[in-house]
Formats: structure tokens, C-alpha cells, sequence
């Protein structure tokens, strides 16, 4: 009889014990949406550097679109990628094969340094900046706030046409 006491009474310990445990382990949590970034997007040149520093090379083309920039460029293993980027985050959304440019080798400056030049020279808010063959495509607003097109030489950043 003192054997089935023991007996029942460990098993009614063992019970509580568990009981306690689950008790005081925490309910999973219902995943929540994710809330909508607050922070101011990043400009084509902190996106430039985040694409070189993540293995992209030989950057074609950056166009941001509100939150949304689209990129050009090869990644790590030489192929050529079209990107859509998240303005916010400088994060890939999307990578898709893209064809390689008749002029595969960009020469001249890389877009890093165009982008510092334009904004030395009072230039701002890029929205765009291609490579074409023989010169470099941009949309900003100068100094003055107007919105403008430009046409740099890749081997200088001079700009050519406004």
C-alpha cells in the first residue's frame, strides 16, 4: 500500500512539475505584418556602394521609381543581371538574367564617382544614371531645384550637355 502511495504521489509531483513548465513557457507568437519602413530612401550613390560592397560589378544603370530602383549590372560569376531594388534598404527584390551591353567593358569612371562629381558640381536628387556608349545619361535637379537632363563623358564626368 505505502508502495502505490509513492507511487501515485511522484506521479502527481511529476504532473504539477510539467503542469508549472508549460505553464510558464511562452504562447508562440502570431506573426505580425511587417511595419512599412520609416526611413528616408537612400540615394543612387549609397545604393551603388551597397550593390559593390554585396559582389555586384561593371553597375550599368540605377533609375530609382519612388521606392523602387531598378540596376543593371553583373554579379559575382560575370552574368548580367537586371535588379529591382528596394529604395529603403538597398535590399534585392527581384534578380532577373539580363543581356550583355554591345559595350560590356564600362571604361571611365564608375558610378560612385560620377554621382560624387555631379554633387560637388550643386547637382542633387538623381533619379537616374546610365551608361551608354559613349557617355553617361543623367536626371537630377541642379542647384536651383529644376529638374534636368545631362549627358556626361564616362572618362571625366564633365558634363557635356544639359
Amino acid at each position: 500500500m505505502n508502495a502505490t502511495r509513492l507511487i501515485t504521489s511522484a506521479l502527481i509531483s511529476s504532473a504539477l512539475l510539467a503542469g508549472l513548465a508549460w505553464a510558464q513557457t511562452p504562447a508562440p507568437q502570431t506573426p505580425q505584418p511587417a511595419a512599412a519602413s520609416t526611413a528616408a530612401p537612400l540615394t543612387l550613390a549609397q545604393l551603388h556602394a551597397r550593390l559593390q560592397a554585396a559582389g555586384y560589378r561593371q553597375v550599368l544603370e540605377l533609375e530609382q521609381e519612388r521606392e523602387r530602383v531598378e540596376a543593371k549590372a553583373q554579379d559575382r560569376d560575370g552574368r548580367w543581371v537586371k535588379l529591382e531594388l528596394d529604395g529603403r534598404t538597398g535590399a534585392v527584390l527581384h534578380s532577373k538574367p539580363g543581356s550583355a551591353p554591345r559595350d560590356a567593358q564600362a571604361s571611365g569612371l564608375d558610378f560612385g564617382q560620377l554621382l560624387s562629381q555631379l554633387e560637388a558640381a550643386g547637382y542633387r536628387a538623381v533619379q537616374k544614371i546610365e551608361r551608354e556608349r559613349d557617355r553617361v545619361e543623367v536626371r537630377a535637379e541642379d542647384a536651383q531645384g529644376r529638374r534636368v537632363k545631362l549627358a556626361l563623358d564616362p572618362q571625366t564626368g564633365a558634363v557635356r550637355s544639359r
